[in-house]
């Protein structure tokens, strides 16, 4: 009951704030836009004159998660605009102070009290040119990331046979990376390998949970794994994976490309393999499609 209340609360907010859009007049928006990359959004998009304005609204799972909700945050931004201004509506009194990552990912931060003075926000940086971008490079990597990952899932279409656990004795367990919303931890993916200089999971279709939330920790571990965070910043490391493969079930349809490309997008090939003599030949594929050779670039 607790949870629905939440819920609606969250609803009630984005009701509250497409109203105050409607009544100011000349901004245009769409609430829950879906990208056709990914499924990591702003929960509304806005737009006056030649500015664009992503505005967040964590959920209850991103309340007790800030890595999930900064990886929903900085994909989007990764994925609309390099200086999209970023807007956060956050219940302060209920949940404590704003976490200091996730306040300098955004341009303003307001309590869901202030929900009024969005337009007065957005019509007041319309204009700024105080705009914390994302470098030319990072937004680079990731797109081609997408274009290389969504080449090699294809490519191993071929390939897909019933879903299998597989698994090599010479396998590592995943390593850890940095969380972004506490530097002092660390985060990890369960049935997760390190494996012959790549990353592979290995996860079936879930039977109680949603394919977002099956992927929602693939997904984090996958962006971090990418990039550090810094001072409202992304940063390629250089410690960086050659290749990323998922072995599941989950992905075995034509209408399923929203979430290969959201996969895609932070670095992940879905397959869906029949052993482990088929995995290796998939990524030999990846390795070729990514120039590299036995874990070296060519």
């Amino acid at each position: 009951m607790e949870d629905n209340k939440k819920y609606n609360t969250k609803k009630c907010v984005i009701g509250t704030l497409l109203q105050c859009l409607d009544d100011a007049g000349g901004i245009r928006y769409v609430s829950e836009p879906q990208s056709p990359f990914v499924m990591d959004n702003p929960d509304v998009l806005a737009v006056a004159d030649n500015s664009i304005f992503g505005v967040f609204i964590p959920s209850i799972h991103e309340k007790k998660n800030i890595d999930s909700f900064l990886r929903r945050i900085y994909t989007s931004r990764l994925v609309y605009a390099r200086d999209m201004k970023t807007i956060l509506l956050f219940d302060v009194e209920s949940e404590g102070d704003v976490n200091k990552n996730l306040r300098e990912a955004f341009h303003r931060v307001l309590d869901t009290s202030q929900i009024k003075e969005v337009v007065s926000v957005i019509d007041s940086d319309r204009r700024s040119k105080d705009v914390k971008m994302l470098s030319k490079r990072v937004r680079t990597h990731a797109t081609e990331s997408y274009y290389k990952y969504v080449n090699l899932g294809y490519t191993t279409r071929q390939y897909r046979g019933k879903f299998a656990e597989v698994h090599s004795d010479q396998w590592q367990k995943l390593p850890r990376v940095q969380s972004w919303a506490d530097d002092r931890k660390g985060k990890t993916v369960k049935n997760g390998y390190y494996a012959d200089g790549s990353f592979v999971f290995s996860k079936p279709k879930p039977q109680k949970m949603s394919v977002r939330e099956s992927l929602d920790g693939i997904m984090t571990y996958s962006l971090f794994s990418q990039y550090s965070l810094d001072n409202g910043q992304l940063y390629l490391r250089k410690d960086e994976p050659q290749i990323s493969l998922l072995n599941t079930d989950l992905l075995v349809k034509e209408e399923d490309v929203l979430w290969a490309s959201s996969l895609a997008y932070v670095g992940v090939a879905p397959v869906s393999v029949d052993s482990l003599q088929t995995l290796n030949a998939i990524h030999e594929e990846g390795l070729k499609l990514f120039g590299i050779e036995y874990g070296k670039e060519k």
